[in-house]
């Protein structure tokens, strides 16, 4: 899945939280690095790069602001959240001249810590989602160059054939709506009925589908919309499966 491509930074003095955190995110299918400290952070940091950090801002001596500003001075491409137990109007407002993305007050329910992390990470895997190309069982989907293959052979996609894949691999696997697909493939200036998603879909499904009729790829989503299905093996042309 793409989010776990995308390694989170995780700095939280207390040692429950820091578990609680880990365990949730790590569940969710996130890969998350752990730090009890700025210095163990500073430690991770050294060693390799991450997508996103978020960053006790109650650590001893403001090291988790010194964290955050000099993350942000090194890294500006990274989203970084502060998350803080500063009840203090101004204290909170001050927290944002250290180059944070968010903040985050404790206790931060773990759901709502979730989805904020998806809506950050967002813009991070929109660039990294043309780094290499997608996998979908035996399609292989190169956004960059614009580029579609299956079982080797070159696939014809159009620009919002493209858009539509694009936009669902942001989510993961995970549902997407229609009304959504329509605002990031087509925009908000034009107003196509929801049904042209169906249709693009159906379309897409006769390009890069085995049997359209029993879809492998992009599955339909009731009542939602759709999803792609990243869980597939590829398949050599003899139908076994490519180990």
């Amino acid at each position: 899945m793409p989010y776990r491509n995308l390694p989170i930074l995780l700095v939280e003095g207390d040692e429950l939280l820091r578990f609680s955190f880990l365990e949730h995110l790590q569940r969710q299918g996130f890969f998350v690095l752990g730090a009890a400290s700025a210095e163990d952070a500073v430690r991770i940091l050294a060693d390799r790069s991450v997508r996103m950090a978020i960053i006790d801002f109650d650590l001893p001596g403001g090291r988790g602001h010194l964290l955050a500003d000099q993350l942000h001075v090194t890294n500006p491409q990274i989203p970084i959240i502060g998350h803080s137990s500063e009840t203090d109007l101004d204290a909170q407002l001050a927290a944002y001249s250290y180059g944070i993305d968010d903040l985050w007050i404790k206790p931060q329910p773990l759901s709502l810590a979730i989805a904020k992390c998806r809506a950050l990470l967002r813009r991070t895997l929109a660039e990294t989602l043309t780094d290499s190309p997608l996998q979908l069982g035996d399609v292989t989907v190169d956004l960059r160059r614009q580029i579609v293959m299956r079982d080797h052979e070159p696939v014809a996609l159009n620009e919002k054939e493209l858009g539509i894949i694009r936009t669902l691999a942001m989510e993961e696997g995970a549902p997407v709506r229609r009304e959504t697909l329509l605002a990031h493939v087509w925009g908000f200036d034009t107003r196509p009925a929801v049904r042209t998603v169906d249709n693009y879909i159906v379309s897409l499904r006769r390009k890069i589908e085995r049997d359209p009729s029993e879809p492998q790829y992009l599955i339909t989503v009731g009542g939602i919309g759709y999803r792609l299905n990243f869980s597939l093996p590829i398949l050599r042309r003899n139908g076994t499966t490519n180990t």
